[in-house]
C-alpha cells in the first residue's frame, strides 16, 4: 500500500480523501492547522502550517503520493502557490535526482 499525504486533511474535501485513502488501506497522514475531534484508525494527524517551509517538507517526507486539498482565499491565496510549487520540486527531485527542471 501506498503513504500518502493529505495537505488540508481536515477540510471538507480533505477529509473525505483521509477517510477513503484510510479504508482502503493506505498509510495516511492527514496535516492541517487544526486537529480533528474524532480521529481514524491508520491515520497520523499533524498540526501544523504547511506554509513553513520545514513543516511541509516533514510533512511529505517519505510519502508516496501528497494530496493537496487546501482552499486558500483572498490573501493566502498566493502563499499557497508557494506551497504547491515547493511539494512540486521536491517530488521531482526525488523522482529523477539528476533533474529534468530546476525548481
Amino acid at each position: 500500500m501506498s503513504r500518502i499525504t493529505v495537505l488540508g486533511g481536515t477540510g471538507y474535501a480533505g477529509s473525505a480523501i483521509v477517510a477513503e485513502a484510510a479504508a482502503r488501506g493506505h498509510e495516511v497522514t492527514s496535516v492541517s492547522r487544526s486537529l480533528p475531534e474524532d480521529t481514524l484508525q491508520r491515520v497520523t494527524y499533524m498540526q501544523g502550517d504547511v506554509s513553513d517551509e520545514s513543516t511541509l517538507a516533514e510533512a511529505i517526507s517519505g510519502a508516496d503520493v501528497v494530496v493537496g486539498a487546501l482552499s486558500p482565499r483572498g490573501a493566502l491565496a498566493e502563499g499557497f502557490r508557494d506551497v504547491y510549487r515547493t511539494i512540486t520540486c521536491q517530488r521531482i527531485v526525488k523522482i529523477n535526482p539528476a533533474g529534468f527542471r530546476e525548481c
